[in-house]
């Protein structure tokens, strides 16, 4: 089995990038939220260098790999590798009237049209790093299903009390609304109300029901394929798959248990010995350096380290030495 890897990546400090999305933004002739529009979500600080590093130091296997981007390449990489590749907006939107896009909604739709992409793929975001080597078998089953990564199963809540908690919470922004509507939309089809808590971490893809779940919630899709910011009508590809495969047995659930606090001293001890050992990390947590020592000490199969609006310098100082020490070797793809 074949299993490439799919990333989606963005220079926001580029002058010409930043100059298209104001020009965007003046195109559209209405003001977009700061939830979807802040510079946190286009920033970056070389976390794709260190999560290719990841990649090649702990899943050697995967055959190729693919960065999307809007016409930019990293300073850093070497055109003339032959394990990545870029892949230009241009390359997967049919429709070229939805570009420049802003919005990594849109970009999700239409990852799957990748040229060349195999039946089997990994999706990372830049902040996804894998923490100990990895085998084919922890991302698909013996018999190729993909594995869902969750942080909660909801077990013992009702459908009821879940669809009231993603109610209050699916107006705080338009990641929220989109996975809202996605829930809604799979339950449309399905009469299956999907509960599950997706972890944010890498996410695993069977391209044919990719394909087929586009065409069965082909309006919704298409609506988010042309909104070049997160909107709250969004859908979210990955949920839209996850939660589809999940009700009709077509994928696999895997649990991500977290290191938390020291109150959760018996729970912790469980998690340690997780197979599938997790962490999610916000810059400007106040417990950042605490986390950090626990990403040294126990091996996790992988963890993000998400940036934030209101990250210190600091902070940045902190993960960026963490990363140049855990992945000290270069990948094929740098200079």
């Amino acid at each position: 089995m074949d299993v490439d890897v799919v990333y989606t990546w963005v220079n926001g400090n580029d002058p010409a990038w930043r100059t298209k999305k104001e020009k965007r933004l003046r195109e559209l002739g209405y003001n977009v939220p700061e939830t979807a529009n802040h510079d946190s979500r286009f920033i970056q600080h070389d976390e794709l260098k260190y999560s290719l590093r990841s990649l090649y130091r702990f899943s050697p296997w995967i055959r190729k790999v693919y960065i999307v981007t809007d016409n930019q390449i990293p300073s850093w990489f070497d055109v003339k590798n032959d394990w990545v590749k870029i892949v230009d907006h241009t390359e997967i939107f049919e429709d070229h009237s939805a570009l420049p896009t802003f919005n990594s909604n849109a970009i999700e739709t239409r990852l799957h049209r990748i040229p060349g992409l195999s039946e089997n793929y990994l999706y990372f975001n830049d902040d996804f790093f894998l923490g100990r080597p990895c085998a084919k078998r922890d991302f698909f089953s013996k018999d190729g299903k993909p594995f869902v990564f969750i942080e909660k199963r909801n077990l013992f809540t009702s459908v009821g009390k879940c669809k009231q908690q993603n109610d209050r919470v699916k107006n705080r922004n338009e990641y929220k609304a989109g996975l809202t509507n996605s829930r809604l939309l799979v339950e449309s089809l399905t009469g299956k109300y999907c509960k599950v808590i997706i972890s944010h971490g890498v996410q695993t893809f069977t391209k044919s029901y990719v394909n087929m779940i586009s065409k069965l919630f082909e309006l919704d899709y298409t609506k988010t394929t042309m909104s070049p910011f997160r909107t709250f009508r969004d859908v979210q590809s990955f949920s839209l798959h996850h939660f589809y495969t999940l009700v009709t047995g077509n994928s696999v659930l895997r649990r991500t248990p977290e290191i938390r606090s020291r109150k959760h001293f018996i729970q912790n001890i469980i998690s340690r010995c997780s197979k599938y050992l997790y962490k999610y990390i916000v810059l400007d947590s106040k417990l950042l350096e605490s986390y950090i020592a626990n990403l040294k000490k126990y091996d996790h199969f992988m963890f993000c380290i998400n940036d934030d609006n209101n990250a210190p310098e600091e902070a940045y100082k902190i993960v960026t030495k963490f990363l140049h020490d855990f992945y000290p070797d270069k990948s094929p793809a740098e200079l």
